[in-house]
């Protein structure tokens, strides 16, 4: 069975964080390279296999509750345009699993990435991405939205790569 979490331009999405409550940074890797770092908690973690243990959001059932650190890395690539990373590191809660749909507990670690095209009339501003999300249903085109003062609109990417240790007894990849 092919079961894919999914990821969100808006609404739940599949990342979180640690919980600690860490500024925004901003660092250098290469010219006009902006980094800027925030924190989800409760963050809504989605599959395409129903379960009756959580409720259903706007991106399908919930299957894990993630707490992330999440590293935005926004790279220039022409006039308004940006390749942005976005690399999360955290923990899992589970309810549920996310290949069968039985209820199911369980805790793990979380990482992996995601990347999108932006294109934005404002270049990102780490000090407009808050240190640590509202807690739960934070999309990643929200806070995209927020680095990018509200003017990003995502034209490409959505490639992702998630790790989950342990679920179901094993390590769990979701790729597309």
């Amino acid at each position: 069975m092919n079961t894919r979490i999914k990821f969100a331009i808006a609404g739940a999405g599949t990342l979180t964080a640690l919980g600690l409550g860490i500024a925004p940074a901003m660092a250098s890797s290469g010219p006009g390279t902006v980094t800027a770092v925030t924190h989800t908690q409760n963050h809504p973690d989605t599959t395409s296999v129903a379960n009756s243990c959580a409720p259903i959001s706007a991106n399908g059932p919930v299957w894990a509750y993630d707490n992330l650190s999440l590293r935005f890395t926004a790279v220039p690539d022409g006039p308004h345009t940006y390749s942005v990373t976005i690399t999360a590191h955290g923990s899992f809660s589970q309810v549920a699993s996310p290949t069968t749909g039985e209820c199911e507990t369980g805790a793990g670690s979380v990482d992996g990435s995601l990347n999108y095209q932006v294109s934005s009339s404002t270049p990102p501003d780490p000090a407009n991405l808050p240190a640590q999300q509202a807690s739960g249903d934070t999309s990643q085109g929200t806070m995209l939205n927020q680095l990018f003062d509200g003017h990003a609109t995502i034209t490409g990417g959505g490639h992702y790569n998630y790790t989950y240790n342990p679920v179901d007894g094993a390590r769990y990849t979701q790729s597309g």
